[in-house]
């Protein structure tokens, strides 16, 4: 028994010979493949929502910056230019194109890996049904380590759904006391100093001159110039466009036109304020 008895095709088992064999032993190599075909190409009725799911990932990350993604996506179109498309995803006869687009996989321990990452998918919540769509639908994260890859990654995703649910409410001359208290405290979970930022003015990043002392011994302070600013400081100091993106992104084009020309976002509020009284 040999590369090609798994349905890889004579050319593609000679490359991936080569490329393997000089860390495998063969029994080693068909024991990891016989492994994965087990676990990911054992086919399933949900088949078609697996397909659907792939169908959609090449629809929106058509051009991705990420290696990893193109890989995946090219996996997909692969097993889409079949005939049954991409509802064979899981099933057999994708395995081949599986084998070809990511031969890398077979340097890792995959059994340990595949059982690590399954439990951390369960122990987090993931039905266990679903993990196995996890993976055909993004092959590379068997080669992910969970502490440097996964958690980091899920963690940033959570920031996003969670702002995603956290959305500044639109602004409301009817409604403009409740806009106003929600908007207030959205800023305040956000960032405190983006609330400063409204209520107070722009953040100032000033420095001591030491060398020079006021009346009362205090160091002269003065603005501290940009290339001095640490990373945090440089942080503070753009709050001030932060916050007027946000507001500006809120409001229909009448109420943009009518402050549009306020120069921070103290301003902007402040403008707001005198229209909805006016009104």
């Amino acid at each position: 028994m040999g590369v090609e008895d798994f349905c890889v095709s004579l050319s593609s088992a000679t490359n991936l010979a080569r490329y393997l064999f000089a860390s495998h032993t063969l029994p080693q190599l068909i024991h990891k493949v016989k492994f994965v075909k087990k676990i990911l190409f054992s086919g399933s009725d949900d088949l078609g929502v697996t397909g659907k799911n792939a169908l959609r990932m090449m629809a929106t990350l058509s051009i991705p910056a990420d290696e990893d993604v193109q890989q995946t996506l090219a996996f997909f179109e692969k097993i889409q230019a079949r005939r049954g498309g991409l509802n064979l995803l899981g099933s057999n006869a994708c395995f081949p194109y599986f084998i070809e687009t990511f031969p890398c996989l077979l340097f890792l321990p995959l059994e340990s890996r595949i059982q690590s990452i399954m439990k951390f998918l369960e122990d987090i919540g993931v039905p266990k049904g679903y993990i196995r769509n996890i993976f055909l639908l993004f092959p590379p994260i068997l080669s992910y380590d969970i502490d440097k890859d996964i958690k980091p990654r899920l963690q940033s995703y959570a920031k996003i759904i969670m702002s995603s649910f956290n959305k500044i409410p639109t602004f409301s001359k009817e409604e403009f006391n409740d806009w106003k208290k929600r908007t207030r405290d959205h800023f305040a979970a956000e960032d405190d100093d983006i609330l400063y930022v409204i209520t107070d003015g722009p953040l100032e990043i000033m420095k001591a001159i030491t060398a020079v002392a006021l009346t009362d011994g205090a160091p002269r302070r003065i603005k501290k110039p940009r290339d001095e600013r640490t990373s945090e400081e440089k942080r503070k100091a753009n709050l001030e466009n932060v916050a007027k993106d946000i507001l500006y992104k809120i409001m229909d084009k009448n109420t943009f036109r009518k402050i549009k020309m306020c120069k921070s976002a103290k301003e902007i509020l402040e403008n707001l304020i005198q229209l909805c009284e006016e009104n």
